[in-house]
């Protein structure tokens, strides 16, 4: 079995193999949804380049663990189950907030009991703004 960080264990589901227990909830949740006629499931692992500044050459990879559409709108959004904080994470959400490429939900809690914790719709403004501390 492979290395598991933060003593996550990998779960097995119906031919899907999840990160941990979290994020397999999360999944079951998100069935329920497109069960509901609410969303689609799209992706799951889904590797996305956040451009920082936008159209520059600087990227920050990120892999949320779902990525998903609303029926309605065909809004695209990410949901990610976060069982712990890293630094890593931090820098991610603070890019996805002022750069991200959609909304993302951020669920959080234990695999028998997890909830909706944030939902991050970025900000969309400029860059010059950004760093004269006028926003």
């Amino acid at each position: 079995m492979a290395f598991q960080k933060y003593n996550a264990k990998r779960i097995e589901k119906a031919g899907r193999s999840f990160g941990s227990g979290l994020e397999s909830s999360v999944h079951d949740i998100l069935l329920l949804r497109q069960r509901a006629g609410e969303i689609d499931i799209l992706k799951l692992q889904d590797t996305v380049l956040i451009e920082c500044p936008p159209n520059s050459k600087n990227r920050w990879r990120c892999i949320p663990d779902f990525k998903c559409q609303y029926r309605i709108t065909s809004e695209i959004f990410w949901v990610e189950a976060k069982g712990m904080d890293t630094d890593r994470w931090k820098a991610t959400l603070f890019l996805w907030r002022a750069f991200g490429p959609g909304r993302m939900e951020i669920w959080r809690g234990h695999k028998k009991k997890p909830y909706l914790s944030e939902i991050v719709d970025p900000a969309r403004i400029r860059v010059d703004q950004l760093f004269k501390g006028t926003v």
